[in-house]
């Protein structure tokens, strides 16, 4: 074949392809038809999710290409609005802001973004008899959330006991809410009878030598109505198994008004050989026997060591 007929029937296929191509996208227009364009925006023939479905802003169809190629879905919706991107980090990347994926995990399908409403939980506090609550007592929290404070307040002549679900202090906030919560606040009759008192007592020194002084001091409640009152010093020496009386105080008004007592403790050397004054760990404690009014009371136990 000479070269001039080579030419020719080069020449010809290359004239019949060309043909061929330029009928299939012929036919293909005619067959998709002109793509449906968004209000006020251009056609972006040149998205890689056009052919999905998707047309208008390169930024929409690009979103949608994500859903198409990455998570193998069709892009089958275009919007009108820039859907904003949720994080990488949510078990169906893709989905609007504010949205949560109908399924949870990828292999199920990311099909549909949907408004899920957040779980709430109701707390209710109630007051039992002789009592009330002060602060909201029917609260609904998103879970996870807190409430509002609340206190179980008693009425006159009687006291807080504690709360249904085991709390023990009368005011509660519940944080961290998972479960709906019901409480309701016990209150009992303060006791009718003797004024309730008490002692404290401390030492100058934890340890002394015969032949020093140390000083035993301490509060005494209630003020003012333990002023004027008369309390006991106790002490237990070394090798005894008893208890001996010491001193008579008499409560006083201490430099801040409040009710005191002291007592000074003298380890006599001279006492040494008969035996009232020994080496060894001495226990001390502060009494008060009440009277018709005030109820008995003494402190805690403290101890000097005596070299």
């Amino acid at each position: 074949m000479t070269g001039v007929k080579r030419l020719k029937l080069n020449s010809k296929i290359r004239w019949s392809k060309a043909t061929a191509l330029l009928t299939v996208a012929v036919a293909l227009l005619i067959g998709m038809g002109a793509a449906p364009a968004m209000a006020n925006s251009p056609l972006t023939t040149t998205s890689s999710c056009f052919t999905g479905g998707c047309h208008g802003y390169a930024d929409f169809a690009a979103w949608h290409n994500y859903h198409r190629t990455t998570m193998a879905i069709a892009c089958s919706t275009c919007h009108t609005t820039a859907p904003a991107m949720k994080s990488t980090a949510d078990a169906c990347d893709g989905c609007h802001s504010g949205e949560v994926a109908k399924h949870s995990t990828r292999s199920a399908g990311c099909s549909t973004c949907h408004h899920d409403p957040v779980a709430t939980f109701t707390l209710t506090y109630t007051a039992g008899s002789n009592g009330s609550i002060v602060g909201s007592s029917t609260q609904v929290v998103n879970s996870g959330s807190a409430g509002t404070a609340v206190t179980a307040t008693p009425t006159s002549g009687y006291h807080f006991v504690s709360w249904s679900d085991g709390v023990a202090t009368a005011a509660r906030t519940d944080t961290n809410v998972t479960a709906n919560v019901t409480a309701s606040a016990t209150f009992a009759a303060n006791p009718v009878g003797k004024i309730s008192t008490s002692l404290t007592i401390r030492t100058t020194r934890t340890s002394a030598y015969i032949g020093q002084t140390f000083i035993l001091s301490g509060l005494a409640r209630p003020t003012p109505g333990m002023i004027g009152q008369n309390m006991e010093v106790y002490v237990k020496k070394p090798g005894k198994s008893y208890w001996t009386y010491t001193s008579r105080r008499t409560i006083y008004v201490g430099p801040s008004g409040t009710a005191e007592w002291w007592f000074r403790y003298y380890l006599d050397p001279n006492k040494v050989a008969s035996g009232l004054v020994r080496r060894g760990t001495y226990l001390f404690k502060a009494v008060y026997n009440g009277d018709a009014t005030y109820a008995a009371s003494q402190s805690t136990i403290i101890s000097v060591l005596v070299r």
